[in-house]
């Protein structure tokens, strides 16, 4: 018999998105320890697009060479797994940082650990979360869990939180009937939103309230009611729940949360069981005693599988590879209301399950947290289209309508700061890594238990060494930021004639360019320069580290690079890209900006410090592109405005300004010798 379901509205979860390859629960890649068994081609594949999909460092993988049996020794599970890992932790430099272990189809799901307390094997996966503590090697309470005494913290897991001297790790185990599916639930981990999904709590009748298996199904109850009390979608209204778990429930569909009593219910059936259809972002869990004894296919038949449900596109799930007793099964109530609250869906089934070193398996990517709501981070500095070099200040934006409690931040996965308030930044010293590509990552925790982070990536080339350059000209191709010397350059306009720098040429006036910096520099000079490229009004420059002397010039010894160039206005500042009278344009490049030029024209404008000429050679050019500037600022020595009208000859150097999204070609005479009136 089919029920309807009875629906409330859907609340909607506030918080600032980014993308969810980006965004995490109390947990990101960082934290996980991606387990590999290079004996099994399935386990190598998995585990290579989960670590792409993810992020997963390099060096949070971890190879063992295990059995591909899902069923193994204690000994050989003790040896060539759990002592592997637990070396790799100890030893590979991740031990701080790893509060997750993810296992890969293609290694041993179940050990016979028979000693441990209760007849029948137990679950790879829950022994690992123990791996730390060499001590335990016997099934204990969880001191994360449902039962725990003292009370579970309830906050983001991390295996940090130390319960009487020990530390445990989530584990999960990403497996299925098929690799693909695998992938498909990997994927839908990466896609899973908040949505308004049913959660599907599916009780049976008990009559004895002193029995675990009615405080068992007291816990769906609970988890209907809270489920509800929040805004979520169930199956059951409150009043009704008692009335209606005689029946088996099937049919559903955009099932995000599922709870059943699976093959222990009358009325169960495989098709009724594998009738409903899941969400991505989905989890399940039922009250069966071996609901993941295996994963092979075709299956052997006995109690329900949970890995029945994934073909119907369940997202992660958990059960138990032999009966745990009920009184060990996962808390429903605690379960979902972890998951929807943002935690992430391994940290919502450890809160859930009372025993560790026993019976249970989590399937699935740990790090799926469709209810998170992550901060906003950005990083805002450095440049990425700029060379790094020398100490760089590293800057990030983190927003979150709960504050944020931190930003960490690496470089190449290695911490370099934690910083907890606002400004965000630190200082990088560039020195201290090779030329090339490096990749800064900024990390931001919001300010809650659930410690939802988010995380923004950034590549920047480093170059530290310094580039011999031997032609001005050889600097258009250079990304900006790029550390350069150019050696004994002649200077056409030194300190002497501007405050705000100086110019340099090549001897054969191919093309030039300007130096900023606060450097004794004569005109006339020949100088080597050392620094970094920068842009300045939509130019190239020299931001200079160091200005060497060379050889001062005699006058009586100057040669043709002193001489200006002559040119109609059309020419001032072309890149000599193309010099046609049609074509001739103001774009981006060296050619004659920076050159000591020589132009002239009619005085048509005057303003504080800069007048305009013309020639009529631009007439034809680009709309507001009529006249020549004729800059008098950063002056050494003053220059006299000239009146409207007056016919004028200027030297100076070639240069343009931007102007309205247009390029205006712009002359800068050096003194007053530079600027000569011509009677008309």
């Amino acid at each position: 018999m089919r029920r309807s379901c009875w629906l409330v509205p859907f609340l909607v979860l506030l918080g600032s998105f980014v993308p969810r390859e980006y965004s995490f629960a109390g947990g990101g890649p960082k934290n996980v320890l991606l387990v590999v068994n290079d004996n099994s081609p399935v386990s190598q594949s998995i585990a290579s697009y989960y670590k792409a999909k993810r992020g997963i460092p390099d060096r949070n993988l971890c190879h063992v060479q295990c059995s591909t049996d899902e069923w193994v020794s204690k000994t050989d599970c003790e040896s060539t797994i759990v002592g592997p890992i637990r070396s790799f932790i100890e030893n590979s430099g991740v031990h701080n940082r790893i509060d997750y272990i993810v296992l890969t189809k293609g290694m041993p799901l179940r050990a016979s650990y028979n000693d441990s307390g209760w007849y029948g094997v137990v679950s790879v996966a829950s022994v690992l979360t123990c791996v730390g503590v060499p001590l335990i090697v016997n099934p204990c309470n969880n001191p994360y869990g449902p039962t725990a005494y003292p009370l579970a913290p309830e906050q983001y897991f991390t295996h940090q939180l130390v319960f009487s001297g020990k530390s445990y790790y989530v584990v999960t185990r990403l497996d299925a009937y098929t690799e693909q599916q695998v992938y498909r639930m990997i994927d839908d981990s990466l896609n899973a939103r908040p949505q308004n999904g049913l959660f599907l709590m599916d009780g049976r009748y008990e009559s004895d309230p002193t029995s675990y298996s009615y405080k068992a199904n007291d816990r769906l109850r609970q988890a209907n009611h809270n489920l509800r009390a929040a805004g979520h979608a169930t199956y059951y209204d409150d009043t009704a729940f008692d009335s209606m778990i005689n029946d088996f429930v099937g049919g559903q569909q955009n099932v995000t949360g599922y709870f059943s009593w699976g093959s222990n219910e009358s009325s169960y059936t495989l098709e009724a069981y594998t009738s409903n259809y899941f969400l991505p972002g989905s989890i399940a869990d039922t009250f069966v005693s071996s609901s993941v004894r295996s994963f092979a296919y075709p299956p052997s038949y006995g109690q329900s599988l949970l890995p029945d449900l994934i073909p119907q596109g369940l997202s992660a799930g958990n059960g138990y590879v032999s009966e745990p007793d009920v009184r060990y099964s996962s808390y429903p109530n605690v379960l979902f209301s972890r998951y929807v609250q943002g935690y992430n869906m391994g940290e919502s089934f450890f809160a859930a399950t009372p025993r560790l070193y026993w019976k249970a398996a989590t399937i699935g990517d740990p790090l799926m947290a469709p209810y998170a709501t992550p901060p906003a981070v950005t990083i805002t500095s450095p440049d990425p289209e700029r060379i790094a070099h020398g100490v760089v200040v590293v800057s990030a934006n983190a927003t979150d309508g709960a504050g944020i409690a931190k930003v960490e931040f690496y470089v190449d996965d290695n911490l370099a700061a934690t910083i907890s308030a606002p400004p965000y930044q630190f200082s990088w010293d560039t020195t201290q890594c090779a030329d090339g590509t490096h990749l800064l990552e900024a990390i931001a925790y919001e300010n809650t238990i659930v410690y939802t982070q988010a995380a923004a990536k950034l590549t920047v080339q480093v170059i530290n060494t310094v580039l011999d350059v031997s032609n001005i000209g050889g600097l258009a191709s250079l990304q900006e930021g790029r550390l350069v010397r150019l050696a004994s350059k002649p200077v056409i306009a030194g300190s002497d004639a501007f405050t705000d720098g100086f110019y340099i040429c090549e001897p054969d006036r191919s093309s030039g360019i300007r130096v900023l910096g606060a450097f004794e520099v004569a005109t006339g000079s020949l100088v080597t320069v050392t620094g970094e490229l920068v842009e300045v009004d939509g130019q190239r420059a020299i931001q200079a580290v160091s200005v060497t002397p060379a050889t001062l010039m005699r006058a009586e010894s100057a040669s043709d690079e002193f001489k200006p160039l002559a040119m109609p206005n059309r020419f001032l500042a072309n890149t000599g890209s193309a010099t046609g009278f049609e074509n001739s344009m103001l774009i981006y490049g060296l050619a004659n900006v920076g050159l000591l030029v020589k132009t002239w024209g009619r005085v048509v404008q005057t303003g504080e410090q800069e007048f305009a000429i013309s020639d009529g050679s631009l007439k034809f050019m680009n709309e507001g592109l009529q006249e020549v500037t004729v800059s008098l600022k950063n002056l050494t020595s003053p220059i006299d405005m000239p009146q409207i009208g007056t016919f004028v000859v200027v030297t100076g150097v070639s240069c343009y300004t931007p102007e309205n999204e247009l390029l205006r070609p712009t002359i800068r005479p050096r003194s007053e010798d530079d600027l000569v009136s011509i009677p008309l």
